[in-house]
């Protein structure tokens, strides 16, 4: 038996429904890239594949990742009137484009610290809790546009033990991460100052 399918011209019903779900991926999946990158920091590439640095030497190439997704929807489920089908299928695609995502983010960043040598052990280290304090020594911290300091941001697997770890020391240990962060603060917004000057200098 064959089953036909009736005709259906452009701006038909089907095709509101398939834009509105890509809608709806798109949406899903930039607040969960916003829960590793901040929206501040993300630039919009839209020529080429790649881009090089002429004035930066040393610096490495960028190359285009492409990443996607599959997705399969019952068409029982479709026809039992269960619309949760295609709730279900925007999280399951919006959940693989992050973990992709995620997988290029984190990667990069560690080939980039191995490259650079700006990596801490904890073992060491001597623990968590002084890989966190050579870690924050290691950071140089920046100034959002609006003049406020940004703190580095901490992504852990598990933070439990990080969180453990870090309650667990003395009132000396707390007084030297906290002095840290005031003489990294201070240093980031001299810096930031001393960038606004050279522009303010040029007639």
């Amino acid at each position: 038996m064959t089953r036909r399918v009736p005709f259906q011209p452009p701006g038909s019903f089907s095709q509101a429904v398939r834009e509105c779900m890509v809608e709806r991926m798109a949406e899903s999946q930039k607040q969960l890239v916003q829960t590793m990158i901040s929206p501040e920091n993300v630039l919009h590439y839209s020529h080429g594949s790649s881009w090089k640095h002429p004035a930066l030497p040393n610096a490495v190439d960028g190359e285009m990742e492409t990443h996607s997704a599959e997705f399969a929807m019952s068409f029982r489920r479709i026809v039992d009137g269960d619309l949760s089908v295609m709730r279900e299928s925007i999280e399951k695609v919006a959940l693989q484009m992050k973990r992709q995502f995620a997988q290029s983010v984190y990667g990069l960043m560690s080939e980039t610290c191995e490259r650079s040598g700006n990596t801490v052990s904890t073992k060491e280290a001597g623990g968590l809790a002084e890989a966190f304090e050579h870690m924050l020594q290691k950071v140089e911290f920046g100034v959002d546009k609006k003049g406020n300091v940004s703190l580095p941001a901490l992504h852990v697997a598990d933070a439990a033990p990080m969180m453990a770890a870090l309650e667990s020391q003395t009132e000396q240990y707390g007084a030297r991460i906290e002095a840290l962060i005031k003489a990294k603060s201070e240093s980031a917004l001299a810096e930031e100052a001393a960038r606004k000057a050279r522009f303010e200098s040029q007639p």
